[in-house]
């Protein structure tokens, strides 16, 4: 899996978005009604995370966590991912949470 091969630097840890549903109800609507999903899988954890004042802290990420990220153009896409993925390398300090009991099947 690509995943394993991907070495983050320093505080980069690299998500899968998790794509909004693109139908409500039995509607199905277009690809551009749909709102850019600010909710992300970990797929490699950062190994390193820092303060803002820039001292070490012990990273919180792990693998299978599912996180939001803020609305806009956050992190660089990866043209790596697999087709049809959409993955993200970010600074773990953009991500805003991680969602409780956000276990995502794939």
């Amino acid at each position: 899996m690509i995943a394993e091969q991907i070495k983050p630097i320093g505080d980069i840890a690299i998500l899968k978005v998790i794509p909004n549903e693109q139908k409500i109800g039995s509607i199905v609507l277009a690809g551009s009604a749909v709102e850019k999903s600010t909710l992300c899988e970990v797929m490699v954890p950062n190994e390193v995370s820092y303060h803002r004042n820039g001292e070490p802290k012990t990273p919180y990420l792990k693998v299978g966590d599912v996180v939001r990220i803020p609305k806009g153009n956050v992190g660089t896409e990866m043209p790596e991912a697999p087709d049809g993925e959409t993955w993200l390398a970010i600074p773990d300090d953009c991500i805003l949470y991680i969602v409780p009991g956000g276990a995502h099947a794939s």
